[in-house]
């Protein structure tokens, strides 16, 4: 910036350093009387040959006497066209964008919290910290281990109330801490089938786990259908 400064300042005394040049100057034009300079104005004074002069009198002269283009109307009517055609570009994409930045917000729908991240550690009981719970219970299931999966589907149950927030799976979490915040959750007016599942499947998951009563094909399949019962319960209640 100074430097420019510092420019501007030089370009504008140097017409000033030699006044008295330039007055001889100007002086010594008006003495020469040429016919292309204008005394009166002290400026250039235009000279056309006469072929020239000829030539402009039969064509159309496109100019004006100082020698400046003109624009004639069709021009200025072909200036608007392109900016009227420009306008409408730039709209014609503002509503193409907005039509398809909805697009994307109506397809991709309501984006719900990504879920808590649960650590099996934090179960009022030990399990295979590693484990896909939902994995386990199915493959119990089908092998016919009715205890471990009476086991991993009551851990599936425990993982999906917390996901929901019927109840908070943390250190010290107690089986029955955790059924009486989800009977809390249901006075709440949040679904009752998360007691009413938890509750079911506890009484099982008791005599098989800490009892070591075998569990039944029938109790096993009552757990897992209670398991079934409660995500549609949760599903049911986030569509609302």
């Amino acid at each position: 910036m100074r430097v420019l400064l510092i420019l501007l300042l030089v370009v504008g005394l140097v017409p000033a350093a030699e006044p008295s040049r330039e007055a001889d100057l100007h002086q010594q034009l008006r003495d020469l009387k040429a016919p292309w300079y204008d005394a009166g104005r002290d400026d250039w004074r235009r000279i056309e040959l006469p072929e020239a002069r000829e030539r402009r009198t039969e064509e159309p002269t496109t100019t004006h006497g100082d020698g400046h283009w003109s624009v004639g109307p069709v021009a200025w009517l072909l200036l608007l066209v392109v900016l009227v055609v420009v306008v409408l570009l730039i709209l014609d994409l503002v509503q193409a964008w907005r039509r398809g930045a909805v697009g994307v917000e109506d397809a991709a729908g309501p984006q719900r919290p990504a879920l808590r991240p649960v650590d099996l550690s934090h179960l009022p009981f030990h399990v295979d910290e590693s484990a896909d719970p939902e994995r386990e219970a199915e493959a119990a299931f089908a092998a016919g281990d009715w205890n471990r999966a009476v086991v991993w589907n009551y851990v599936v149950q425990l993982v999906a109330c917390d996901h929901a927030g019927l109840i908070r799976l943390g250190p010290g979490a107690t089986d029955r801490g955790c059924l009486r915040q989800a009977r809390e959750s249901a006075r709440e007016g949040r679904p009752s089938a998360g007691g009413e599942v938890l509750a079911a499947t506890l009484a099982v998951f008791e005599r098989a786990y800490f009892g070591h009563v075998p569990a039944t094909s029938e109790e096993a399949s009552a757990v897992r259908a209670g398991t079934r019962h409660l995500r549609d319960a949760l599903v049911a209640e986030g569509r609302r």
